[in-house]
């Protein structure tokens, strides 16, 4: 295990740059699936209630 941990954080510097661009991109993803929810859900409340 702290082998794999260690070989890691060696390679951590490499792929930083990738990898945080595919975090971005899923939060951003996340994040816009969650307003279109919360938006459709508040939309539907209202013309219920």
């Amino acid at each position: 295990m702290r082998h794999t941990a260690r070989k890691d954080i060696a390679e951590f510097p490499w792929t930083s740059g990738t990898r945080r661009h595919e975090m971005s991109l899923a939060v951003l993803f996340i994040l816009a699936a969650c307003a279109k929810i919360i938006l459709f859900g508040s939309l539907s409340w209202l013309f219920l209630s």
